[in-house]
């Protein structure tokens, strides 16, 4: 049971692995048929958004990191969710960063650009899945913060 709540945030990097494949798979064809200039103008957008995602999601730990004293993260610490959201968070950011350079190769390579690109694109798409439940336990954590 204590290895199912380990393994449980986990699963939604499962999850976006799965459609990150379905995505690719569906729409190789087109993906793999881009041009530079239009896989560069896409690396050129994504590059700034996640690091300014990246940015965001260090501020929200910080932010979390420095209630430490106050009931709340008591209460989150003596539940475990406290581990677990700085686990989740941490390996989200890991996610980010490791798109982010991943992209910025894909700026300089020219041979299999395009393989690059399903590479961004793939990760792209589990970025978003595991964004969007670190995103509802950040929500769950401020909205229980009252002044």
């Amino acid at each position: 049971m204590r290895l199912m709540k380990r393994i449980k945030p986990f699963s939604w990097l499962l999850y976006g692995a799965v459609a990150g494949g379905f995505v690719c798979y569906f729409f190789k064809d087109f993906l793999l048929s881009q041009s530079a200039e239009f896989i560069n103008d896409i690396f050129k957008v994504l590059i700034p958004l996640y690091g300014i995602l990246l940015g965001f999601l260090l501020t929200l730990i910080a932010i979390v990191v420095s209630l430490a004293g106050t009931r709340l993260v008591s209460n989150l610490i003596r539940t475990s969710h406290y581990s677990n959201l700085l686990t989740n968070s941490k390996v989200l950011a890991l996610l980010y960063f490791f798109t982010l350079i991943i992209a910025v190769i894909g700026l300089f390579v020219r041979e299999d650009q395009s393989t690059v690109f399903m590479i961004v694109i793939f990760l792209s798409v589990v970025l978003i899945f595991y964004s969007l439940r670190a995103a509802y336990k950040f929500f769950q954590i401020f909205h229980n913060i009252s002044p």
